[in-house]
Parts: C-alpha cells; structure tokens; sequence
C-alpha cells in the first residue's frame, strides 16, 4: 500500500472478482467466470454484492489503511472529514 492508492477514491472494476469503489459504495463481481458470464449475457443483477459505505466505517478504512503506510494517519485528513473528536484519540508529534 502506498499514498497514491490511498489517494484514488473512485475505482471502476470489470470482470470476475473486480472490485469497484466510488467512494460510498463497494461492489465486487462473482469469482466464478460462468456465472458472471451468463448473467452479463442475460441483463441479469446477479453477479455482483454491494456493500454501503457509512461514515464510521469510512472513518476505520481509513485509520488501518493509513497505519499500514510509512505515512500514517493525516491528522489534517482527519479533522476535514471527520471533525476535532476523531483527531483528538491521535497523539502529536508536540
């Protein structure tokens, strides 16, 4: 994981086990090539599962995502999206 995936919010996937995001939903396809194949063909909405982005899981992604990089958690980030108590629980360097 780098900052420059963490930087691309919105992701597009086609094909078995793509997955896409746009920034309050992710959608990932069925692994399985026949199935996915035979419900593209037939205007089916069987071949994929949603899954809707509130704001505390964004909140989460987003705090063990960044903890995962040399950069860690933007302080700055933080506070824009999510307000001072949500920044409140991250130490300074102070």
């Amino acid at each position: 994981m780098n900052k420059l995936t963490l930087s691309i919010i919105i992701k597009a996937g086609f094909g078995p086990l793509a997955h896409s995001f746009d920034g309050k939903t992710r959608k990932w396809n069925v692994a399985n090539n026949s199935q996915y194949i035979h419900s593209m063909e037939n205007d089916l909405d069987d071949y994929s599962e949603t899954e809707y982005i509130d704001v505390v899981k964004a909140y989460n992604e987003y705090v063990m995502t960044s903890l995962r990089t040399m950069w860690g958690v933007d302080r700055r980030h933080l506070e824009q999206q999510y307000g001072q108590d949500e920044v409140s629980v991250f130490p300074t360097d102070d």
